[in-house]
């Protein structure tokens, strides 16, 4: 009896009669009870059962039969000696088994999921699904995407995503199974830089299980670090340049054909323009007004990585802003190195305020925000507009990086502290409701202990409404990066903390003169636990600042807007409660 279950003949016979499981089962079952399963020959037999009745793959094969207690080196040489191509298997597994399944695309999804718990990779099953079906039949290729950094590298991915949903790709919402993950990289500073290795690295560890297929990179460290990621990453199968976006699809489609591509075109390839599938909540959207920065501080790498500024058309950030207003967004912001110097390098002038006037106008906009304002491009004009308009917000984002002259002119930034304080006293007066935001370069070279101080008293004195800091790291390709009088680590730490302390106490005690006043709050959740909303004023910008956590009886959706009075405080958030109620 067990010479005839071992028998690879009567196993085929069985399997043809559709008695593969039995066959498979009762072969490997019999030869155990029997203590033959290390004999090699019914073993091989015992292998072929599994491999022809279950549709294992096999590697799957070779687990089982170890787990049913054959010798290792047994299995070994039964691998070696099956005639398996596992391509040609999963054909026949496509034919017969699985030929329902392949007829409408959620079919074809199953049967990559059951053929990958049998053990197949994905670079087989692909192979295997274009031998029994046409180019057209084929799922849609599914494609992951990475996006770290600045709102600005975020459009530039959200363009990104548009063209490949154009191009029939499928945008997954993870990782598993895709056959190619783009990483949209940035690469201001080291902690930006880490961030993007450590995404690779994890698309990397994904790819050797088989659950990424091709690993795409691109972004800002692409256009510093282009040649080292190359050498030093063998696992990510194309490096591109952010010049080359714009034929994003087609580079995708060479890569998972398996083309190996390195292109570094010119960063003022950059579309600048184009259709996005936006990664925001539909009821608010960034609008990239220009890319590229034409100053030149000391510090920073971005004129190397984007080039000089270039501001996108008045006319065509119209039109886009509409679209985007149609399609829901209430909140728009407006975004670009230097959001203040709108127009200069088209126009010859400052065109931010006739910007905003036009995007006043546009139906559906509840909201306008800007980030990045540059101090000394804060002209009356732009004050003015921003009080004439109730649409605009009187948020101001004014990174200006230390308050020491010595300091700033090391930054080669234009304006000493004087002149700061000229600014921001200028923008008090035009809009007295106005949020001031600001951040600092903790540790620049050469800032001492009095250089130090200084920035701590204009900290105090200013009383800025939010305040973020961070600490100096050199950048190849700068002026810093050779600059003497670095500052050690550890001191960094300690005057960054110094600061946000002191920002702390300045923002509890200005939190607390808003209890009492009342807010209108752009609801953005729901927490069923606590029964309470949370969502931003005009003091808060998305994933930057606090937030306004209320109670209501009435029922709120996601975009919308409510009058909430301030009855609390929680460090940096607000608590309020729906002046409705």
């Amino acid at each position: 009896a067990v010479r005839d279950y071992a028998t690879k003949e009567l196993v085929q016979k069985l399997v043809s009669k559709g008695h593969a499981r039995e066959a498979a089962l009762t072969a490997c079952e019999t030869l155990t009870e029997y203590g033959y399963l290390n004999d090699r020959r019914y073993a091989t037999h015992a292998a072929a059962a599994l491999l022809e009745s279950k549709g294992m793959s096999l590697r799957s094969a070779e687990y089982e039969l170890l787990r049913r207690g054959v010798d290792r080196e047994i299995v070994r040489e039964i691998a070696e000696g099956l005639d398996f191509d596992p391509v040609l298997r999963i054909v026949e597994l496509l034919e017969t088994r699985f030929s329902r399944n392949l007829e409408d695309e959620k079919g074809l999804r199953r049967t990559v999921a059951a053929l990958q718990r049998l053990g197949y990779g994905w670079s087989d099953i692909q192979t295997a699904l274009r031998r029994v079906k046409t180019e057209a039949e084929l799922m849609k290729h599914k494609i992951g995407m990475i996006s770290l950094g600045c709102p600005k590298n975020q459009v530039d991915a959200e363009r990104i995503l548009a063209q490949l949903d154009a191009n029939g790709f499928e945008i997954a919402d993870c990782y598993d199974g895709v056959d190619a993950v783009i990483v949209n990289t940035c690469g201001f500073i080291d902690e930006a830089k880490q961030e993007a290795i450590e995404n690779i690295l994890d698309m990397a560890e994904l790819k050797k299980e088989g659950t990424v297929g091709k690993i795409i990179v691109t972004g800002c460290l692409v256009e510093r670090y282009a040649e080292e990621i190359r050498q030093e990453m063998p696992e990510v199968d194309a490096v591109i340049g952010i010049g080359a976006n714009g034929e994003i699809a087609s580079l995708v489609a060479r890569v998972i054909d398996g083309e190996q591509l390195f292109l570094q075109p010119e960063n003022t390839g950059l579309p600048l323009t184009g259709e996005r599938l936006l990664t925001t909540p539909e009821y608010w959207a960034y609008l990239k007004i220009a890319d590229g920065c034409s100053n030149r501080c000391t510090y920073c790498a971005i004129p190397g990585i984007r080039g000089d500024y270039r501001s996108v058309p008045m006319e065509t950030l119209i039109e886009e802003a509409r679209a985007l207003a149609a399609s829901g967004t209430k909140e728009l912001i407006l975004i670009a190195q230097d959001t203040t110097n709108y127009g200069m390098d088209l126009y010859g002038e400052l065109r931010l305020p006739a910007l905003l006037d036009a995007l006043c106008e546009i139906d559906g906009i509840h909201w306008i925000r800007m980030l990045y304002f540059y101090p000394d491009k804060i002209t009356d004009a732009l004050l003015a507009t921003m009080a004439r308009q109730p649409k605009i917000l009187p948020y101001i984002d004014l990174p200006l990086q230390h308050a020491d002259d010595g300091m700033l002119r090391r930054m080669n930034r234009r304006g000493d502290g004087a002149f700061l304080r000229a600014v921001i006293a200028k923008i008090r007066a035009a809009l007295p409701e106005a949020v001031i935001r600001t951040t600092f370069i903790i540790g620049f070279p050469g800032e001492g202990e009095e250089e130090f101080e200084a920035l701590a008293e204009f900290v105090n004195e200013i009383e800025f409404d939010r305040l973020g800091c961070f600490a100096f790291s050199p950048q190849e390709g700068t002026p810093t990066y050779d600059f003497p009088d670095q500052v050690e680590e550890s001191v960094k730490v300690r005057r960054g903390e110094i600061i946000m302390q002191d920002q702390l106490e300045i923002v509890t005690e200005k939190n607390d003169q808003r209890v009492g006043k009342v807010y209108e709050v752009l609801v953005e959740d729901y927490d069923g636990y606590t029964d309470s909303y949370s969502g931003r004023t005009y003091m808060d910008a998305p994933e930057i600042d606090g937030k306004m956590i209320f109670t209501s009886e009435r029922s709120y959706q996601p975009g919308d807007f409510v009058q909430v009075e301030v009855i609390g405080v929680n460090d940096y958030d607000l608590l309020g409660r729906d002046v409705a109620d």
